[in-house]
């Protein structure tokens, strides 16, 4: 744990300035200080407590869960853990820790942090949200006092930070301003994806053409005349009724699984969601089907779950994931969603 702290005892240049307050001139940094600061340690300090093989055994133990990754080996053997990695096991941390040995005040302590992280999210805030935000660190506060004396916790400076989140909050805005996971993906986006669409040679002027074309070709869609145009012919095409359309085509692809790009609300943010169908086969015995709300209608987007009472939407497993040929006009993905009572609905994506 020392090593993680920083080794001397350094004078900061601010020292001598009577009327300077430092995070008035920093932001929040959820991806640095939340995820690869405050998630690292507490994960740190649950192996000291518990060991590391028995948190491994309870994160193996858990079931496979749609939109929460698996780590079926543990996270111990991990090296190099990306922010990613770390948003994963915050989502299932205080789980694992129940029925673990840990006492009720350790699992408030973490539960406290991982409010604090989720709630320094928020998109929006306000006088109440900021209340919630310092309500959940001073719990933290309240119950550290298990991890300083059975996990030798020590004093961290970005523990420290924490304080100055609602102030920052209030002054500068949401976090969201001032994510550097956000510049992140512009880096693939830019750089990494440039870089595989040269030819690996003088590829600086190949990069700086590919992103100029990028550009330009983005905003095709709103200057044509006919926006939206796929939208509207896939909500044209499954206007026909599927029980007196002929299929010009007697075989499909069926496929165990398949990823959506659901609208981020956050620009730059991309969202990646798998659903799988996995039926019985030779090397397991263990099947997944998973749950999805399926969108009849375009009401069904602001009333969601409630939707399915008024027959916009409809909830049930994912039997079979099938893909039509290309010969049929369809050609995208779709996915036969078995709901029981509420009959077979039918979505393309």
């Amino acid at each position: 744990m020392e090593s993680n702290v920083s080794g001397g005892n350094y004078e900061p240049f601010w020292a001598g300035f009577s009327y300077s307050n430092i995070y008035l001139a920093m932001t929040p940094d959820v991806l640095h200080q939340l995820y690869q600061g405050i998630v690292v340690h507490l994960i740190e300090w649950v192996q000291r407590v518990i060991s590391e093989e028995k948190l491994d055994e309870r994160i193996q133990a858990l079931p496979p869960s749609f939109g929460v990754r698996h780590f079926k080996n543990g996270i111990s053997s991990l090296s190099q853990v990306s922010g990613g990695e770390h948003k994963n096991i915050a989502k299932i941390l205080v789980g694992c820790l129940h029925g673990s040995g840990i006492a009720d005040k350790g699992i408030a302590a973490c539960r406290a942090l991982m409010d604090f992280i989720y709630i320094a999210q928020y998109q929006s805030h306000d006088t109440t949200t900021l209340l919630y935000l310092e309500s959940a660190l001073e719990e933290w506060h309240k119950n550290k006092t298990f991890f300083i004396n059975k996990a030798s916790a020590v004093n961290i400076l970005k523990f420290h930070s924490l304080l100055h989140y609602s102030k920052s909050i209030s002054m500068l805005g949401t976090t969201d301003n001032f994510n550097t996971e956000t510049f992140k993906r512009l880096h693939i986006d830019f750089a990494k994806e440039g870089w595989h669409a040269s030819n690996k040679r003088d590829h600086f002027p190949q990069m700086v053409t590919w992103l100029c074309r990028r550009e330009k070709i983005a905003p095709s869609n709103t200057f044509h005349h006919a926006p939206n145009f796929e939208k509207h012919l896939k909500k044209y095409v499954n206007g026909f009724p599927l029980d007196t359309t002929p299929l010009p085509f007697d075989r499909v692809d069926v496929w165990h699984q398949f990823k959506l790009n659901p609208t981020s609300l956050v620009d730059g943010e991309v969202w990646v969601e798998t659903v799988k169908a996995l039926p019985v086969w030779k090397h397991s015995t263990n099947t997944r089907f998973d749950t999805v709300i399926a969108l009849v209608n375009d009401n069904a987007e602001s009333t969601a779950v409630e939707g399915r009472w008024s027959g916009w939407s409809c909830t049930g497993h994912i039997p079979v994931a099938i893909r039509t040929p290309k010969a049929w006009i369809q050609d995208k993905l779709c996915g036969t969603l078995e709901a029981g009572a509420i009959g077979l609905c039918r979505m393309v994506f």
